[in-house]
């Protein structure tokens, strides 16, 4: 899905902290530095955004879904999220993205032998 992306929305926990921040931040430069292809990555949190984080590179660029408005795009081609376990506490609320398409599950089988640890996500759908 990535390899194909024009568009990427990356989000996280309600609340975020330091390392959320700082994932958003790094996803989204990694992929307008590395991956020519994608033209628009926006990072959006679901919140306050914490004063004590308003130092970090790029930060200006995190938008709040609140207030977002029509800054954001109606459609993205991939979705990320960084630094949670659950959909629930991306605070995105049901049906944030009607319409949107859930990614396939992977296709590379899991190796023999490894657990998912109890409580973790199944997979991104």
């Amino acid at each position: 899905v990535l390899d194909q992306a024009k568009t990427v929305f990356v989000t996280a926990h309600v609340g975020p902290d330091g390392d959320t921040l700082g994932s958003m931040l790094g996803i989204k430069h990694a992929l307008e530095k590395a991956r020519p292809g994608v033209q628009r990555v926006d990072c959006v949190i679901s919140g306050k955004m914490p004063d004590v984080y308003r130092f970090l590179p790029g930060i200006r660029d995190v938008y709040r879904m609140e207030t977002a408005g029509n800054a954001l795009l109606p459609r993205y081609d991939c979705a990320i999220s960084v630094d949670c376990g659950s959909l629930d506490r991306l605070g995105l609320g049901p049906g944030a993205r009607p319409g949107a398409r859930r990614p396939s599950p992977p296709r590379t089988p899991r190796p023999r032998g490894l657990r998912r640890a109890p409580g973790a996500a199944r997979d991104c759908r």
